[in-house]
C-alpha cells in the first residue's frame, strides 16, 4: 500500500483537529490513522499550511497548539454581546467572557485576547471607554485611572453637584448686595464674564418697560401685594416677582362665578373688578386677574395674548422668569415662545 500524498494528510488533520476542538502537535501522532502518523516536526509544517490557508487555526498562547476555531473572533463576538449601556471595567468584562467561553478551552489565554478585542472595539467605535468623574465633594483630586467600556457614548457630565457650592455663594451675595441693585441674574452674568462665557442679553427690567408714558398707554405703577406673615410675598429680592406665593391677595380676589360671554370679555371684566381696588393706571398681577376670571389657564393664557395683539391690553414681561418655582411660572402668561408675562393692564381708552 502506498503511503498517502500530502493533500490526504492534511485533510485528516483538518478532520481531527475539527472532531476534537484543540488539539497539540505532540499529542496528535497517537490519534492519527497509522498510515498517517509522521515526525512531530512534519506534522506541525503541515498544521502551520493548514492555520495559513485558514482551515484550521493557531493558539493565541501556544506554539503547537491548534483549534478548529477562531478565538479572537469567538471572543469579539462574545465581548460585543456582553458589552451595554452599563459601563463596566476590563476586569469584570474579562470574567464574564470567561464564563460564557468556558467551552472554547483558551484559559489564561483568554484575558489578552479579550484586552485585544477591546481596544479594537474602541476603534472600530463599537465599544466606548468611560472614565468615572471625581466625586463632587473633591473636584480637585484625579479621577480614577481605571476606564470602564460601554454600547453607547458617555453622557455628559451633570455638573449641578460640582457647582452647587458655588451657586449658594452667588445667591448670598446677590442678597447681601440686594440694597444696590444686585440680582442672581446679575450675579450670574458676572461670573460668566469673568469665566470668559457669553449668555444671551439680558431683557429690559419689568418695571424699566413698564412705566411708559405716551398717548396709548396709561402711566402705571407695578402694585405688589404685601407679606403675610406665614412667608409668602414678594421681598423685594429683585426677582422681579410680584405674587403673593398663593395667586389671590387677601382681601377678596375671589372666582366671578358663573361670569357670562366669551373669554375676552370675561379677562376683561375681571381686569377691571380687580382695577378697582387700586390706583388709576396700576399695571395689575396677572395671576390677580387670573384668579378672577375664572378660566383655566389656557384660555386666559390665549385671551390675554390676543387683547394684547388686539390693542386692547398691555402685558408686562417677567425680566428672569427662571427664577420662580413652577408653580409660580404657571401663574403668568406663557406666549410659547420663551416669555412669560407678569403684568396687564388696560390700553387708554381701550
Amino acid at each position: 500500500m502506498s503511503a498517502p500524498d500530502t493533500r490526504e494528510l492534511e485533510q485528516v488533520l483538518v478532520n481531527t483537529v475539527r472532531q476534537l476542538g484543540e488539539v497539540a502537535a505532540g499529542a496528535l501522532q497517537a490519534k492519527l490513522p497509522k498510515p498517517f502518523q509522521r515526525p512531530t516536526h512534519e506534522l506541525l509544517e503541515a498544521l502551520g499550511r493548514l492555520a495559513d490557508r485558514g482551515e484550521i487555526f493557531r493558539h493565541p498562547a501556544a506554539k503547537t497548539k491548534f483549534l478548529a476555531f477562531d478565538a479572537r473572533a469567538e471572543v469579539r463576538t462574545l465581548l460585543v454581546g456582553s458589552l451595554g449601556p452599563k459601563a463596566l471595567t476590563e476586569a469584570e468584562l474579562k470574567k464574564q467572557i470567561a464564563k460564557k467561553g468556558a467551552a472554547l478551552g483558551l484559559g489564561r489565554a483568554g484575558g489578552p485576547l479579550v484586552a485585544q478585542a477591546l481596544r479594537a472595539l474602541v476603534r472600530e467605535g463599537i465599544a466606548f471607554v468611560h472614565r468615572r468623574p471625581p466625586p463632587p465633594g473633591a473636584p480637585t483630586r484625579p479621577p480614577p485611572k481605571t476606564l470602564r467600556y460601554a454600547s453607547e457614548p458617555q453622557g455628559p457630565l451633570d455638573l449641578r453637584p460640582y457647582v452647587r457650592p458655588a451657586a449658594r455663594e452667588l445667591r448670598a451675595l446677590a442678597k447681601r448686595l440686594a440694597s444696590f441693585g444686585a440680582t442672581p441674574d446679575a450675579a450670574l452674568r458676572a461670573l460668566a464674564a469673568e469665566m470668559g462665557v457669553a449668555l444671551p442679553p439680558a431683557p429690559t427690567p419689568t418695571v424699566a418697560k413698564a412705566v411708559r408714558l405716551d398717548a396709548d398707554v396709561q402711566p402705571v405703577v407695578v402694585v405688589r401685594p404685601v407679606a403675610q406673615p406665614n412667608g409668602h410675598g414678594t421681598n423685594g429680592g429683585g426677582n422681579g416677582v410680584g405674587s403673593n406665593g398663593d395667586g389671590v391677595q387677601k382681601g377678596g380676589d375671589r372666582p366671578v362665578e358663573a361670569p357670562q360671554g366669551d373669554r375676552d370679555t370675561r379677562l376683561l371684566r375681571a381686569l377691571d373688578e380687580v382695577a378697582a381696588r387700586e390706583p388709576v393706571g396700576s399695571l395689575l398681577l396677572v395671576e390677580r386677574v387670573r384668579a378672577r376670571a375664572g378660566l383655566d389657564k389656557e384660555e386666559f393664557d390665549r385671551a390675554a395674548l390676543d387683547l394684547a395683539k388686539a390693542e386692547r391690553v398691555v402685558l408686562h414681561y417677567h425680566d428672569y422668569p427662571t427664577s420662580l418655582p413652577p408653580e409660580e411660572l404657571a401663574q403668568l402668561v406663557d406666549d410659547g415662545a420663551g416669555t412669560y408675562y407678569i403684568g396687564i393692564a388696560r390700553r387708554r381708552g381701550a
